[in-house]
């Protein structure tokens, strides 16, 4: 499957009768081995044969690795964001305690007078 459709596992089709053939060796009195009157129905709904069954599990790990990679960028992406916000936020708290202290000082002075 990685020779003829590359490294990426969600680009190989299942069932694919050139590689189902080699899988099992070829064809034999113009038979192929484990190919039952159901081939071409498990081959229409896309149902993985043994041979085919490490790469299926691959591909569907594959997926999951790669939903879970983009579930985790969302998730630090968010996070950066919420870290932002935070930062402005104490930064104008900050400020604002500044100013405040600051007006304090004033009354202070014109009290003490």
């Amino acid at each position: 499957m990685y020779e003829k459709y590359g490294p990426d596992p969600s680009q190989h089709p299942l069932g694919d009768t050139e590689i189902w053939e080699h899988c099992v060796s070829g064809r034999k009195n113009g038979r192929v081995y484990g190919v039952g009157s159901s081939y071409s129905v498990n081959v229409m709904l896309g149902t993985p044969y043994e041979c085919d069954s490490s790469s299926y599990d691959y591909a569907l790990s594959q997926k999951k690795i790669n939903k879970l990679e983009s579930m985790l960028e969302w998730e630090v992406k968010k996070r950066e964001e919420i870290r932002a916000n935070l930062d402005s936020e104490v930064k104008l708290r900050e400020e604002m305690e500044s100013r405040l202290l600051g007006k304090m000082n004033d009354l202070l002075k014109q009290f003490t007078r």
